[in-house]
């Protein structure tokens, strides 16, 4: 039985196939619609906390509160404290100073670093070279690893390693060699990275910067060991630097702040753009509403006759039901075949090249909608014509 109505709810359908496709165009563009914009902002935030667990799930940063006049800077009282835990802290100092090599100059920010930097900061990568070692930190030795786009800028695409460089702080002139060259980080939040950097051993900033004070430290950078719990250990080192300090004199951010603030923007995003597409849906179960009274109106000499020969309300509910669900289903698939079609291009002039999907979870989703949007649609048509008196429809046709 179901498969006559089927059948029966087909070949209506492709007796009027401009106005059955021109019916299911609203449906094709507002479920095109939703499933491209949920798809692109579940990529965007899938990227991006790909990319800051690449560059530090595990990083921890600890920095003084500069809000408070009262907060003093970071010494190596928190830092032998934060030692115990298993973590790594990078020290770090920077200053604006200039780099010469041969008659060319350039404007660098000079980071100031401890050697662990390189098996502790996740956004540092060698290309060539190699970085300063413990020995050579503790002998303040006149190496510097520098950029991908100063050793651009400097040498033009030559071998830069092994050559020598002049840096001039406002108190001193050094001589350094160039014993490695940082690779530059890739991906989407690459871009969001300063590039025009180099780094020398800590001990060798506070020879070139003397009027800085030693030992003293803003912020902390701190690489929390991928074998611990990383917010038992963010609690710990919170609790210890609340024992030494005022609470109020110090802040902490780890990557997961961010994560979920992506979350939440994602959500957001998706919840104001999904309903404005959602408006396209609603338009076009309107226009499948509208089509199918038309059907019921033109039709009513046929349901007069199918009830007559012993068709009951219930069969003519189905069939009518079904012409609705079938506009919108096949307007579904459509819609989900054109969001594949959108994305593809949207994704080939993005960032993200090569990474989209829809999931199967969300097709699945669609077609269990536009089933429904289908019945609610079809349903006072059906009605009207499953509660049609068979004398009156026929004498109508008469």
């Amino acid at each position: 039985m179901f498969t006559e109505h089927l059948m029966a709810a087909i070949d209506s359908l492709l007796s009027h196939k401009l106005r059955s496709t021109l019916t299911t165009i609203g449906i094709i563009i507002g479920v095109a619609s939703i499933l491209t914009v949920t798809s692109l902002g579940n990529i965007a935030a899938s990227v991006i906390k790909d990319e800051i667990s690449r560059l530090g799930a595990n990083t921890l940063i600890v920095q003084v509160n500069f809000d408070n006049p009262a907060s003093g800077p970071l010494t190596h009282v928190e830092i032998e404290a934060l030692g115990r835990l298993p973590l790594e802290i990078i020290l770090e100092r920077t200053m604006f100073a200039t780099v010469k090599s041969g008659n060319l100059n350039l404007e660098v920010t000079v980071k100031g670093k401890s050697a662990n930097a390189l098996i502790a900061d996740g956004t540092l990568e060698l290309e060539t070279g190699r970085y300063f070692t413990k020995s050579e930190e503790a002998q303040a030795s006149p190496v510097v690893v520098i950029s991908q786009y100063v050793a651009e800028k400097l040498y033009k695409g030559e071998e830069a390693v092994g050559r020598e460089i002049v840096i001039s702080s406002q108190q001193r002139r050094e001589y350094f060699t160039v014993i490695g060259v940082k690779k530059t980080v890739d991906g989407p939040l690459g871009s969001f990275i300063e590039t025009q950097n180099i780094d020398i051993p800590l001990s060798s900033y506070f020879q070139l910067f003397p009027t800085e004070g030693k030992d003293i430290f803003g912020y902390l950078n701190i690489s929390i060991d991928p074998s611990a719990n990383v917010d038992d250990v963010t609690q710990q080192a919170i609790s210890i630097l609340g024992r030494i300090r005022p609470r109020d004199t110090f802040k902490t951010q780890s990557a997961r702040g961010p994560v979920q603030l992506i979350n939440t923007v994602t959500r957001i995003s998706q919840f104001v753009f999904g309903g404005i597409s959602a408006v396209s849906l609603l338009v076009g179960s309107i226009g499948i509403l509208n089509m199918m009274l038309i059907t019921v109106n033109e039709r009513v000499g046929e349901i007069g006759l199918r009830k007559a020969l012993g068709a009951t309300k219930y069969m003519i509910l189905n069939q009518f039901l079904l012409e609705a669900v079938i506009l919108t289903t096949i307007g579904g698939g459509l819609g989900v075949m054109v969001s594949f079609l959108a994305l593809n291009g949207l994704v080939l002039l993005s960032p993200f090249q090569g990474i989209y999907f829809i999931s199967l979870s969300t097709i699945f989703l669609v077609f269990i909608g536009c089933i429904f949007l289908g019945c609610i649609s079809g349903a006072w048509p059906a009605w009207k014509a499953a509660r049609m008196d068979p004398i009156a429809a026929l004498q109508h046709e008469a």
